[in-house]
């Protein structure tokens, strides 16, 4: 499909249809786990919407590609990209947009364990999303800001975030598996470790047949974080293990990283 796409577009010199096609193209690759594919897909859109001066799709591709500098593991690359792409949509004045990308500039924090400032960037876009009726965004910056809360122990205010997201009519299949991860883990910061554990476990096989790698990987580290606290020391770290090699095998240095880093906990005692 992306490939007929990219070869009309060739074929007619329309370099508009290219950047779209490359666009998409890259974007499925992404979701399938093949991030040096996609990211070189991203590059050579980004260099014919430059020629063509579509600073929007200038800005997606930028913001693409930091993206996955981010599941990369390289933090400053993506930074760098976040806030070119930041920069440019703020220039053209594209307030759900700056939202967007405020919000990945946020995971890049959390990625630091920069978990204040990040709720205070997600809450901003989770307005944002809210005040223009976009479901997507609105849920995308929720989930990120349920994240940033628990991890700064903010239970009940993780709880009021998780509540009005799951009244939001979210259409992107990605998203709705990251309100999915958020709200078990709040379920597992609750005390409710079983249910946390099952609903984990359905998110990975949702995750795994719509075929997005990094939503699977996500799941995955989460239910062997979950694990972990809740002293299944023993499945937690064959969980963890196993998900830690398999990211370091597809290059996602930074689910690797975060595996390892639950992986050595200690048991609770």
């Amino acid at each position: 499909m992306f490939e007929e796409e990219i070869a009309i577009a060739r074929d007619t010199g329309n370099k508009r249809l290219l950047v779209n096609g490359l666009l998409n193209y890259g974007q499925m690759l992404n979701s399938r786990g093949k991030l040096a594919e996609a990211r070189d897909k991203f590059n050579q859109a980004l260099t014919l919407a430059q020629q063509i001066d579509d600073r929007r799709s200038a800005a997606l591709l930028t913001y693409a590609t930091g993206e996955i500098l981010l599941a990369q593991g390289d933090l400053a690359g993506a930074r760098k990209m976040e806030e070119q792409a930041l920069a440019i949509s703020t220039e053209l004045g594209e307030k759900s947009q700056v939202a967007s990308y405020q919000a990945s500039l946020a995971r890049i924090m959390m990625a630091e364990k920069r978990f204040a400032e990040a709720e205070t960037l997600l809450r901003q876009a989770a307005t944002e999303g809210q005040n223009e009726k976009m479901a997507d965004l609105e849920g995308e910056a929720n989930a990120a800001l349920t994240t940033a809360l628990l991890a700064q122990n903010k239970l009940a205010d993780a709880a009021d975030v998780v509540r009005r997201t799951q009244k939001i009519a979210i259409q992107n299949p990605v998203i709705q598996i990251e309100a999915a991860i958020v709200e078990a883990q709040l379920s597992a910061a609750q005390g409710k470790t079983a249910a946390a554990g099952k609903s984990l476990s359905l998110v990975v096989a949702r995750a795994t047949k719509i075929a997005c790698v990094p939503c699977q990987f996500e799941a995955r580290l989460a239910l062997g974080q979950m694990e972990m606290k809740a002293g299944q020391t023993a499945a937690g770290r064959a969980h963890l293990q196993a998900l830690e090699r398999e990211a370091q095998a597809q290059d996602f240095g930074l689910i690797a990283r975060q595996a390892a880093e639950a992986e050595a906990v200690s048991q609770p005692k």
